[in-house]
C-alpha cells in the first residue's frame, strides 16, 4: 500500500510541474492582455468580466488570427457539438458583448471585424 501512494503522489508532482512548465505566456494586442492558463483578461491593466463563452469565444478568434471565419466555424468552435440553431442570433449576441468589454469603440469595431456574407475576421497583431 505505501508503494502504490507514493507512487501516486511521485506522479502527482511530475504532473504539477509538468503543468508549471508549460504555462503558456499572455497575448497582447491594443491595450488588451489575455492569459490563457488563467482565464483572464485585462484592459488597460484592468480584469475584465468575461463570461465562459465570451472566454471561449475570444480563445477561438486568438487561435485564428487574421482568418476571415464563418458562423458555422465559430459555432463549431466555440459550442461544439452542441445543437445550435444556425437562425439563431446567439453567436452575434456573444460577439457584440465582447466588443463591449475588449473594442476601443464598439461601434466601429478594431479588432472584431464583420465580414458581410462571409463572418468573421479577428485582425489583431498578436504579440506574447
Amino acid at each position: 500500500m505505501k508503494c502504490r501512494t507514493r507512487f501516486y503522489q511521485d506522479q502527482t508532482l511530475n504532473q504539477s510541474s509538468d503543468l508549471q512548465d508549460s504555462q503558456r505566456p499572455p497575448y497582447y494586442f491594443g491595450n488588451i492582455e489575455v492569459d490563457l492558463d488563467h482565464k483572464t483578461v485585462k484592459k488597460n491593466g484592468t480584469p475584465l468580466r468575461l463570461t465562459p463563452k465570451e472566454f471561449k469565444l475570444l480563445e477561438y478568434f486568438l487561435n485564428h488570427p487574421q482568418h476571415i471565419l464563418s458562423r458555422e466555424q465559430i459555432l463549431n468552435g466555440v459550442w461544439n457539438d452542441l445543437y445550435i440553431d444556425q437562425s439563431s442570433r446567439m453567436l452575434e449576441m456573444h460577439i457584440s458583448h465582447l466588443r463591449d468589454k475588449i473594442e476601443p469603440n464598439p461601434k466601429d469595431p478594431t479588432f472584431i471585424k464583420t465580414v458581410r456574407g462571409f463572418g468573421y475576421n479577428f485582425e489583431v497583431d498578436l504579440k506574447n
